[in-house]
């Protein structure tokens, strides 16, 4: 039985620590180098670096990568802008220890096989941004910041689950910063249809909303991200508050 996770998420936009609102609206949150710096010492199990602008180099994300990782003693995931295995083999060299590959899977599927044929599936995590589209649950694409209306999202999640990448990691486009709660209902809907590992994420507000997620649900990880900028919170004190409720989590150091 694999042990849950809770995983800062960060966003990085013109080389800035990000973060939004339903994927829009973006405000400064501080530096990204500095904010690894206090999640790695405040015992995070893993952290999740990604770039979200497609006009920032990917030259710019290494740098910060390459800095960031080595004030880290965590794990970091990285992702944003992946279209080929130079750019894998780039992230991974300046720190990564795992990449989400996203919206260029929907152009080009193959490369999913290819990747992990490479690098191996326990480095590469599958990443898919679902919106809750006139009731119904639908695949975003956020690089041309629309709803696929010509994939079905189950259909989609069934081909990633095929031993070709390590783990899936669902962003819920319509809870993104609202910490209001994950969206429980998609989260058990997606665990009936798949048996690779999810990190889901979105929504969570307070540290019952993770709870809630763990309980009521077999997702492996809960994705993080406002829960940490606003307001005086930490993984310490989210992987203790939950861990004394009785959910079994990956052992901190």
């Amino acid at each position: 039985m694999l042990k849950k996770r809770i995983i800062p998420s960060l966003l990085i936009k013109n080389n800035k620590l990000v973060k939004g609102k339903n994927f829009k609206d973006y405000r400064n949150v501080g530096d990204p180098v500095s904010a690894i710096k206090v999640y790695s010492n405040q015992q995070a199990d893993e952290l999740i670096f990604i770039k979200i602008d497609d006009k920032e180099s990917i030259r710019d994300f290494v740098n910060i990568l390459s800095v960031a990782s080595s004030n880290c003693f965590t794990p970091l995931t990285a992702g944003g802008g992946i279209v080929n295995l130079k750019i894998i083999e780039t992230l991974l060299k300046s720190g990564a220890d795992k990449v989400i590959i996203n919206s260029y899977l929907l152009e080009n599927k193959p490369f999913l096989k290819k990747a992990s044929k490479v690098f191996g599936k326990s480095t590469i995590i599958a990443g898919v941004d679902i919106i809750k589209d006139d009731n119904s649950y639908q695949i975003f694409n956020n690089k041309k910041k629309k709803v696929v209306k010509n994939i079905d999202l189950f259909e989609w999640l069934k081909f990633l689950d095929n031993d070709d990448c390590g783990e899936i990691y669902i962003n819920c486009v319509h809870a993104d910063g609202l910490m209001n709660g994950y969206d429980i209902d998609l989260a058990k809907l997606i665990m009936k249809n798949i048996r690779t590992p999810v990190i889901f994420n979105g929504g969570a507000g307070n540290f019952n909303h993770i709870f809630e997620l763990f309980s009521k649900t077999n997702v492996h990880a809960a994705g993080c991200s406002s829960i940490f900028h606003f307001g005086d919170n930490n993984p310490i004190r989210a992987n203790s508050y939950i861990r004394n409720r009785g959910i079994l989590l990956k052992k901190i150091k």
